[in-house]
């Protein structure tokens, strides 16, 4: 009996002594760091993906304001209609966005109050064009259930003539 409890001494003493507290310590402090850096690179992802929509939303609209009904078709110029500026914004092609998480929605108006969406009798010369850049940004963060995080932009252009 006494062996059995000499051993119990000497193990209460070696962890007495701290020696296995340094690895719970690091243990602890890399979760910690390491979350807080997988959340920093995260939210730089998100900075970068709505940069990329302000800077898709006020393309899109520089395509429209250019391609107006009266615009000249030489160059093989297309009338900017909705499809042809989302087909134009999803393949700016900016890298680390996915093109298929990207809605464009276009609207004309005469005197930026009332907005239709369809191009039919408006898209003339000194008409207002707005285009609406959504962008669906997937977050997996660890520990948590996946995520999309949902961004909007808009810019509104003065079609040229």
């Amino acid at each position: 009996m006494s062996s059995y409890r000499d051993y119990c001494r000497r193990t209460l003493r070696r962890f007495a002594d701290g020696k296995g507290s340094t690895i719970v310590e690091f243990g602890l402090s890399a979760a910690i760091f390491f979350s807080l850096l997988f959340g920093v690179m995260l939210m730089s992802l998100a900075l970068y993906s709505y940069h990329y929509i302000s800077e898709a939303a006020r393309e899109g609209v520089r395509y429209a304001v250019v391609r107006g009904a009266n615009a000249p078709t030489y160059g093989g110029l297309a009338t900017a209609t909705n499809s042809t500026i989302q087909s134009y914004v999803q393949g700016i092609g900016f890298p680390g966005i996915e093109s298929s998480n990207i809605t464009v929605t276009t609207s004309w108006s005469l005197d930026c109050s009332s907005w239709s969406a369809t191009s039919s009798g408006r898209n003339l010369p000194n008409d207002y064009v707005k285009v609406n850049v959504s962008y669906r940004l997937p977050l997996a963060i660890p520990f948590l259930s996946s995520r999309t995080l949902t961004m909007n932009s808009t810019a509104v252009g003065v079609i040229s003539d």
